[in-house]
């Protein structure tokens, strides 16, 4: 659903243009695609979303720039992507161990696993 420049509450630097009945990709904040860059396997679009939500929602109540690390256990679609580091995407956890991972609920040990940066 498109509203002049806005589609689904993005900025669509595209419209009115592209090809009719094919919408033009979401832009997303930088920062939040960074992250995204970083996964092995790309987030589909409304996990992204909601990524993205939370980055914005970081930034708007000044916190973003305050931290100098962070993950989201259950952020990505395989175990690599819930070892991005959500400040800076170039770092990552190691995880020691073999801990279990399952997807949307990310990784679970029994005290002898562990992540390290």
């Amino acid at each position: 659903m498109r509203f002049g420049r806005l589609e689904f509450g993005r900025i669509n630097k595209d419209a009115p243009g592209g090809t009719p009945g094919d919408p033009p990709a979401p832009t997303y904040d930088a920062d939040a695609q960074a992250y995204f860059d970083a996964f092995s396997v790309d987030p589909v679009d409304a996990r992204k979303d909601l990524i993205e939500t939370f980055f914005l929602g970081l930034k708007s109540d000044g916190l973003f720039a305050k931290f100098s690390g962070g993950w989201i256990s259950f952020a990505g679609a395989d175990a690599q992507g819930n070892r991005v580091n959500l400040i800076d995407p170039s770092q990552m956890l190691s995880a020691i161990g073999g801990p279990d991972w399952t997807a949307d609920r990310g990784y679970l040990g029994d005290g002898g696993y562990q992540l390290s940066g």
